[in-house]
Parts: C-alpha cells; structure tokens; sequence
C-alpha cells in the first residue's frame, strides 16, 4: 500500500509552518510545500479541500475548480471536472481512482468519470451541499452508483431500475454534517457536536462520538477530520486531539438478547506513522511524522548541541545517515567558539575527537589562532607516546613559560616527558631565565628541575632542589641512587631536613663512609651529634666505635638524656675522660653510675645520699651490692637522719639486723612513726616464725603419711598368673609337667624369676641391670 493511502486532509494556515519552525517546542510533523503546477493555480486561486488517492491528489478551489496533480504537484491536463458556481466544499475519490465526487454551495453534485464518462452525473440539489461521499465501489456495474451528500441532514443517493437517481434520508437533526467518509460497509461523518459511524448494509448507527467542549478553545471553529484508515479503523480528528476507532463484531448472545447492531466501535492510543496532506488556501503541504534525523536537525537548529550529541550517542543514534557523532560535535565546536565559550569547547573536543591525530590538530588551530591555547591544553590529549605532534606540545609549554609559569609548571608535572623535545624546552627555559630578573622564580626553577628529571639530568635537578629547599630531594636521590652526588652535598642536605638526611646517610653506611660524614660535619658539632647519635642508636657493625669519646661529649652538651643510657650499653669511651666530663658539668646520676663501674661504690652511695637525697636509690645501691661495710655505711648516714631510720627499717624489715641500727640512735632522738615500723618488723618476725613452724608440721605429717603407705604397700599380696613367665628364661613360671616345678621369686618391683635363674643374686635381675656390663661378643 502506497504511503499517500495513509493521508488525511485538512484546511492549513501557511503562517502556522513558519511559527513551527520558529517556536522552541519541538513539532510532531515535519511539513514540506508541494510545488509546480499547483503552486502556479494557487497565484491566482485559493484551494478550498483536497482529496488524496494513491494515484493523484484532487484539489478544489474557492473560483469552484477542482484539477487533479500528481504528488509531486504536476497538474493532470486530461482529467475534466465540471465547474462549480461556489467554492469546492468536499471532494470523494473511488477505490480504484475512477471517479470523482464533489460538492458546492451553489447546490450542485458532481460525479466525474476520469476514465470513462459512462457513469458520470450532475446532480442540482435546492440547497447548498457542505459535504459529499462517494461509494467505494462506485466503478462496479450494479453497484448501485451511489453517494451520500451532506447539509443539514444525510442523504443517500443511488440509481434504481430506469436508472434515475432516488434519494433517502438517513440522518437528520444535529445540525450540518461537514464531513463523510465511506469505506466498505461502513460510513461515518461529522456534525458540530458528533461523529457518527453508520452501517450502511444493516441501515442502522452502531456508534456515537460525542464531541468534547473545552473552555477557551477554539474548537466551535475547527472542522472534525475523518479518515478510514483500512475497512474496520476510523481516525477521528479533531482539535489538537486524535481518536482511533476500531469496529468490531458483536458476540452473539449480546445481538439476540438487546437487539443491538451486528457491530460496535472501540476506542484505541494512536500508534502508527501517518502521512498527511494539508491544505490552506495558498499552498498544499505533505506533513509526515519526524524521523531522528529531523529531532537531531531540529536540535542544531535551535542551538541545543549538547542534547543533539547526547541522542546521537545513543545506540539509535548509530542509524543514522545525515548525521554523526563527529559531525555534531565539530559543528558544536564552531558554535561555541563563535560565542567565545571556549572552555566548553575544548571540553567537547575532548569528548568527540578521540584520538584522531588529524582532527585534533585542525581544531587546535582554531585556539591557536584564537590565542586561547589555556583553554584546550588542560583537554589535549597525553597518552604516553601522545598522538599529536610533538610541535603542538611544544607551543603550549612554550606559551605559558613566557606568560603563566604556575600552568607552565602543572603542564611539566603532568605531562608524559615523551610527547615534546624536553632539550627545546629546557633551552627555552634557560634563555627565558637569563634573559631578565627571573632566576630567582621558584616556579620557574621548579619546572626546569622536573625537565631536566625528565631529561636524566638527575644532578642537576638535585641542585636545584637543594635551592629550592626542596625536601623531595631525598626521594629523587634515593630513586636515582644518587649517593655519590649526595656525598658532596651533606651539609646542604642537613641544612634542609637533618631528619631524612641522617636517615639517607645511615642507611647506606657503605655509600657514605663515616669517617668522610664525620669530617664534613666537624664544624658543625649539633649536626655531627645527630648524625653520630642515630649512627649508634641503629649500628650493628659497631661503625660508631671509634667516635664514642666525641659521642660523650656531644651527649654532655647537646642530649643529657641519651647520656645515661649510652654510659651503661657502651664499653668503647674512656671512663676517666667520662669522670672528668661528668665531674665539669655535675651531672650526678650519671657521676654516680661511673664511680660505680670504677669500682669506688662508698664515693658513689655518699653522692646517691648528700646530693641526691634518695633513700630508696641508695637502699637499693646497698642490696644490689649485698656489702656489710656498705650497709654500715648507709647506717652511720642514718643515725643524723631520722627519716632514714624509718626508710631503712621500712624498706629492708629482716633483710637487716634493725638492733644494730636502734643502737645507733641516740637516747634522746625523737623518731616519729618508728613504734609502728618496729610493731610491724616484729609482726614480720612473728609471720616468718609462724610460717616456719607450719612448714615443719607440714613436713612431719608427710613423713608420717609416706611410711605409712611404704608399710601397706610391704604388707599387700602379690599375684602370679598361669602365663607369667621369668623374667630370666622366658619359661613359665609354672610349669604344666610336675617333675619340672621350680621355686619362684618375686620381688616387690613385680618381676619374678625361676629360682634357679637367679643364681646367687639376692636382686632384681632387671633392675639392677648395668648397660656398662654388658660384653660385646
């Protein structure tokens, strides 16, 4: 079926195309001017209606022509219909395109054969017709050849016996019917308040619908349409709104029990794709529904880029043929640069152009010559090898070295070093640099270390760094293993985190020899402590023994607390060089720890007692060593002391006899507190005697209990079974044959022995076997 048989006809206003195209809601038809020949008679004319074939369109117009054009407007000089004296109201073609039918207001109906004039007629009615429909099979002989016209009411016209044409009157009373429409059996057409579907074999309605009212339209103006889309489906339109009608056939059991039409009609959602023809009085329009192409067309159309790139990426968007991806993209591109959005336009070459080496540098020259190269670089793309020339990389460096070293410095950072020539850049940096009061630009400095990195020009980077107090700098000589380098730059390394730079040296002892470290931090002696410091605290190769003695004076004069500690692990410092540092500062603690390694323990109790003060400490000192001039000692301090007595009685209880110190005390010295310590080293006294009273009824009761158990286990039987054998022989003890019964022995250890076998042990064979006995053969 031609795609013109899906048409449907309607009186068009030119003005509502172009606002169409003008309004920014999206139409649901695309609309396109039929030109040639009917263009020409619309000069001069104005069309009226029109009807659609398969094989041609039939246009009327307000003179009261109708001509007859093929779809692509070209007027068919062969067809002759009769002139009207009025406008063409309604124009009806047959199924075959045979004839066709029209209507006027000057009451005149015409039926014109465009094959053959046999069957065609005039027929003068008293009143003007609005509406006129001819019978589908009108070209049939017998068919009766008939019409229906429409006015105030419906009438059908059709030719009886002696060929004279009888009419009937089939609906009446709703006032005008401007519109029928045959097809089968079936008629329908439309009043100003209905459409009515009429079967036309049965002479009876089978279906009302009844038109809406909405207030503020103009609907009372607007003609009902009506198209038979195949013999059982009614397109109604009206307004803004379109109905399909579906006519069906009746269950039986509802025909016989109501009495009700054969059929009925069912309203359905408006599916399928229509081609329409539409009709204003200067011009004829085809509108078909849109394609993706057209949305996509309409959205450039508009401005809406970014939708148009969002649809065309969707899997429908892959059919398309009119439009790409790309295309859109590029157009987008243009669009934005014109608007000097160029943000947005570097950020949509990103997302369209790929990696196409060609496209990407023809949109990059537009920027360039735009001198908006700040906007496209963040979006260039940088793959590893990059996909451009190197050239373009290059002039965006080269760009913002001279006008944005910040950028300039990102772009370094971020960038793969092989997309552009890091020597070219570098040179230019360098020129860049000299060239004014830019040697001193830190982010100048910082980018030309990260190129020369990039380069492999390590070194230099690393002084740089060092410049730059870069504290990075550890890991850069650490990745590149530049030890060697390193070496020379000590003091410049502790200077900027002393930290990492005593960890970078300890770490690799056998890169930087201690005794080149040492040197070099000499003058420097804060530093050469640090260094010396963590060397000891980390050193298992003792690479810090020969520095101890300097490593007590930096302890002495830099770390008092690590002293302490390094006088009792380390064995590799001079002790009297230690006593003669310690005695300069005072440092008690640590006086007293060296007089005790010396070996001068009553110096080293007297300072833990008049410097120190510490009871506790020198109560232990005396325990540690366990000497009895020691304690007598520690006793003489206490006799001026009455605190000590009570500390001393306190701490050591029983350890000491507390007579020998009370006797110390003079007759009148007021000890407070010392009753209850000499009740309490009493209550101790008195504890320890308890316990050791219940310790020896402990042991008694277990004496007694054992040789109680020795007695039963000497007094209880022994049992030898049938099977037992000797533990000599290996015989039975007792022997089946009587002749060969043999004394038995039984020690308490339960091994038993013929008598015989034992000979003239008075003992256990087995144990008291002796391996040493035993002879080799």
């Amino acid at each position: 079926m031609s795609s013109f048989e899906k048409g449907e006809t309607d009186t068009f206003d030119e003005k509502e195309i172009q606002y169409e195209k003008q309004s920014d809601v999206e139409p649901l038809l695309k609309y396109e001017k039929i030109a040639n020949d009917v263009g020409s008679c619309l000069q001069n004319d104005q069309a009226t209606c029109m009807a659609v074939h398969s094989k041609f369109l039939c246009v009327g117009f307000k003179s009261g022509k109708t001509l007859v054009f093929d779809h692509l407007g070209n007027i068919n000089s062969l067809a002759s219909i009769p002139l009207h004296a009025g406008p063409i109201n309604q124009i009806s073609i047959d199924e075959k395109g045979e004839h066709v039918a029209t209507c006027s207001d000057d009451g005149k109906v015409a039926v014109t054969g465009l094959v053959a004039v046999d069957n065609s007629v005039v027929i003068i009615m008293d009143r003007p017709v609005k509406s006129i429909a001819i019978d589908p099979s009108y070209y049939r002989s017998g068919s009766g050849r008939r019409i229906v016209t429409g006015d105030d009411r419906l009438t059908l016209h059709e030719k009886n016996f002696f060929s004279r044409y009888r009419s009937s009157t089939l609906h009446e009373g709703e006032g005008i019917v401007n519109n029928i429409q045959w097809r089968g059996r079936f008629l329908a057409w439309a009043t100003a308040v209905s459409v009515r579907v009429y079967d036309i074999v049965a002479r009876r309605t089978i279906s009302l619908i009844k038109r809406e009212h909405k207030r503020g339209s103009d609907w009372e103006k607007m003609r009902c349409q009506l198209y038979w889309r195949d013999d059982l489906t009614l397109v109604v339109g009206w307004g803004t709104e379109v109905k399909v009608c579906r006519v069906r056939k009746r269950y039986d059991t509802d025909i016989e029990s109501r009495e009700l039409p054969n059929f009925l009609v069912e309203i359905l959602c408006l599916s399928e794709e229509f081609v329409f023809f539409l009709v204003s009085p200067k011009s004829v329009v085809i509108a078909r529904q849109r394609d993706a192409e057209d949305h996509i067309q309409w959205l450039l159309d508009h401005g809406m880029f970014e939708e148009a790139l969002s649809d065309v990426s969707q899997p429908s968007g892959r059919n398309l043929k009119k439009y790409s991806r790309l295309s859109i993209g590029r157009s987008y591109i243009d669009f934005l640069l014109d608007k000097d959005d160029y943000e947005k336009a570097a950020s949509v070459c990103e997302q369209v152009l790929g990696k196409d080496k060609i496209l990407w540098e023809q949109e990059f020259s537009k920027f360039l010559e735009k001198k908006q190269l700040r906007a496209i670089c963040q979006f260039l793309p940088v793959d590893s090898y990059g996909i451009l020339s190197s050239t373009v990389y290059e002039a965006v460096l080269i760009e913002f070295l001279y006008s944005d070293s910040d950028l300039f410095l990102e772009l370094i950072s971020k960038w793969p070093k092989n997309i552009y020539r890091v020597e070219l850049v570098i040179n230019e940096t360098l020129k860049y640099i000299s060239s004014g009061s830019n040697d001193e630009d830190i982010t100048l400095l910082t980018a030309l270390a990260l190129l020369y990195i990039n380069q492999g020009g390590y070194e230099k980077a690393m002084t740089l760094y060092l410049k730059l107090q870069r504290s990075d700098v550890f890991y850069l000589i650490q990745k590149h293993r530049l030890f060697k380098a390193a070496l020379f730059k000590v003091s410049e390394l502790m200077d900027l985190d002393p930290s990492q730079t005593v960890t970078l040296l300890t770490d690799n002892i056998d890169l930087f020899p201690v005794e080149v470290i040492v040197s070099k931090l000499s003058n420097q002696t804060h530093l050469l402590f640090l260094y010396l410091d963590a060397l000891y605290q980390r050193d298992s190769r003792d690479f810090s023994r020969p520095y101890h003695n300097d490593l007590l004076n930096l302890y002495a004069e830099f770390g008092r607390g690590k002293l302490l500690p390094f006088l009792k692990t380390s064995d590799f410092y001079s002790i009297p060089n230690a006593l003669d540092i310690l005695k300069e500062k005072d440092f008690v603690p640590e006086l007293i720890y060296i007089l005790d390694r010396m070996g001068n323990i009553r110096d080293a109790l007297d300072m833990i007692v008049t410097r120190l003060r510490d009871i506790d400490q020198a109560i232990e000192f005396c325990q540690r060593h366990d000497d009895r001039e020691l304690w007598d000692q520690l006793l003489g301090y206490a006799t001026d002391n009455p605190d000590f007595v009570l500390a001393i009685l306190h701490k050591t209880g029983t350890k000491i006899d507390p007579k020998s110190l009370i006797e110390r005390i003079g007759p009148k010295t007021e000890i407070p507190g010392l009753r209850n310590v000499l009740v309490e080293i009493l209550r101790d006294f008195s504890i320890q005697i308890e316990l050791e009273e219940n310790c020896q009824k402990v042991l008694v009761g277990d004496c007694f209990n054992l040789q109680e158990k020795l007695m039963n286990l000497q007094k209880s039987s022994l049992c030898i079974e049938g099977i037992s054998t000797c533990h000599s022989c290996s015989q039975r003890l007792i022997m089946q044959d009587e002749k060969k019964l043999m004394d038995i022995v039984m020690f308490k250890c339960n091994h038993s022995f013929h008598k015989p076998c034992l000979g003239d042990q008075v003992k256990c064979l087995i144990c008291t076997f002796d391996p040493t006995d035993l002879q080799i053969l």
